[in-house]
């Protein structure tokens, strides 16, 4: 249950980054050496990256790791506000 409530928090946080910044998701696959099929994956809170990616991941938002891998009520709050 908790590895379901950590893929949640980092799907929520990459979206919230994402959508933040501008960036695709394509553009996150290329900086992080990924398909864009693993990027979707992580958007979803299907998979987890690995520690390696995280921190490329964190390099490509220009955030910490604590950011990424913490639940935000900013980026709750942020995305709970984009109209479907």
């Amino acid at each position: 249950m908790a590895e379901l409530n950590q893929n949640r928090i980092i799907a929520e946080n990459i979206s919230f980054y994402l959508e933040k910044t501008g960036k695709t998701q394509r553009q996150l696959a290329r900086f992080t050496g990924v398909s864009q099929a693993a990027v979707s994956g992580w958007c979803k809170g299907l998979k987890v990256p690995r520690m390696d990616k995280i921190d490329k991941i964190c390099n490509f938002f220009r955030i910490n790791r604590f950011q990424l891998l913490v639940y935000s009520a900013e980026s709750t709050q942020y995305l709970q506000s984009i109209p479907i």
